[in-house]
């Protein structure tokens, strides 16, 4: 890694205001999670919250890349943190006038910040290429990853210590500020480059057409995304429901036996930088992306040994056993996944020209929204209908379909290398 970037302050600037973004976002998101099953004791509203911010992505998503890609990203990324964290002051004025906060208030929140981050998530992946040299993807990508993983631990940590000591209302006050926080660092981001090539005129739908265009007609780009979204299907169900069920219902283990599992997924996303530098040390990027997705086939072919009865009923009489048998499954998964994907995102950046960055990743994270919002559902039904180890034996399944179309990528990476 290239520690002088630390020096530089578009580095800085951007790296803190990622975190702080995704700090506030994740504190909110937790104590609010943690107010609506107080006060409604439903666990329906619960899954309602944690669904609903799918809804409006599918929907958007198709043309808000191309928004992205017509208006300049920087004054984009400061009108959508000015504009919530506007709203969230807004909202607290009508909490003190109203005295409380109500459950149509809080999806207000769950909807708007949707909304935005359909617009928000397409700007801050796409702008990386008008901040730094090439060179510098890598590392940027890197550190960036580290530091709002980071924020995925303290947040629900911060937003539950806020919440259980102040209350919701001033766990929305430091949101607000993060919001207004980040605007100020943007401000100051200086751009390389015209970051955008802006028309007068923006045709959606022949604009999203591109992007799709761009996808379907690059065969390693739509291997890639094809793969990514095997992951989201088959492998992001297995932490959202998969090990609660599993842990908890099949193994009858206490709850703090799935709260220990869950810590090692931020644990080994934390670790991920030093793997991508150790990678980047011996290999190229592409050996690396390689490296990382067939690494992910090891914890889940680990895993499917939860299946089989003589050894289920093993860790079922040894808490200890089960609790570091899925720890280190979960370490293990998170740190090839994030790693990996500091690769992945760096191997989009240099190959989709600037002017179809924002399209391409839009394009790209509809078909995840619609993928995970599938897989969630499918599993759902799966895991209470059939022996466990059928979903697990899927989940497998899922990392070798992607391992397989990523190798695809890699080789490409090489080939545009030599060429």
């Amino acid at each position: 890694m290239n520690f002088n970037l630390f020096k530089n302050r578009n580095f800085l600037l951007y790296s803190l205001g990622q975190g702080i973004s995704n700090l506030g976002s994740t504190m909110t998101f937790y104590a609010l999670s943690l107010y609506v099953l107080e006060h409604t004791k439903s666990s329906s509203m619960f899954a309602f919250i944690l669904s609903a911010k799918y809804i409006p992505q599918i929907f958007l998503y198709p043309f808000s890349g191309v928004i992205v890609d017509k208006i300049e990203r920087k004054k984009l990324l400061i009108f959508f943190d000015g504009f919530r964290g506007l709203f969230l002051l807004l909202l607290l004025f009508m909490i003190y006038v109203n005295g409380e906060i109500s459950l149509l208030m809080i999806y207000s929140i769950v909807f708007t910040y949707a909304i935005a981050d359909t617009f928000y998530n397409p700007a801050t992946n796409s702008i990386i290429p008008f901040l730094f040299d090439e060179k510098d993807y890598i590392a940027t990508n890197s550190f960036t990853s580290w530091v709002q993983n980071l924020s995925l631990l303290v947040g629900p940590i911060l937003g539950t210590a806020i919440y259980s000591n102040s209350g919701i209302l001033f766990v929305l006050i430091c949101d607000a500020i993060s919001f207004l926080l980040v605007m100020t660092f943007t401000i100051f981001l200086r751009f390389n480059k015209i970051s955008n090539h802006i028309k007068k005129s923006i045709y959606l739908l022949q604009d999203f057409k591109q992007g799709v265009n761009l996808v379907f007609k690059n065969k390693d780009l739509l291997f890639a995304t094809l793969g990514i979204c095997s992951s989201r299907f088959f492998i992001n169900p297995i932490y959202t429901i998969g090990l609660p069920l599993i842990i908890i219902n099949l193994f009858k283990a206490p709850v703090y036996a799935l709260s220990i599992t869950q810590s090692f997924i931020i644990v080994g996303t934390l670790v991920s930088p030093v793997i991508v530098i150790l990678l980047t040390r011996r290999f190229t990027d592409a050996i690396s992306l390689k490296v990382s997705r067939m690494g992910k086939i090891i914890p889940f072919t680990i895993l499917l040994a939860a299946g089989f009865n003589d050894f289920s009923k093993y860790l079922n009489i040894h808490i200890i056993l089960l609790v570091i048998y899925f720890s280190v499954i979960c370490f293990l998964a998170t740190m090839f996944n994030s790693s990996g994907f500091v690769f992945l995102n760096s191997y989009f950046q240099r190959r989709v020209p600037n002017e179809y960055l924002g399209r391409f990743a839009s394009v790209r994270f509809m078909f995840y929204s619609v993928a995970e919002l599938l897989g969630i559902n499918f599993f759902g039904l799966l895991y209470g209908k059939v022996e466990i180890f059928y979903p697990l034996l899927m989940v497998l399944v899922g990392a070798i379909i992607e391992a397989i179309l990523l190798s695809y990528v890699s080789k490409q990476e090489v080939i545009n290398m030599s060429t």
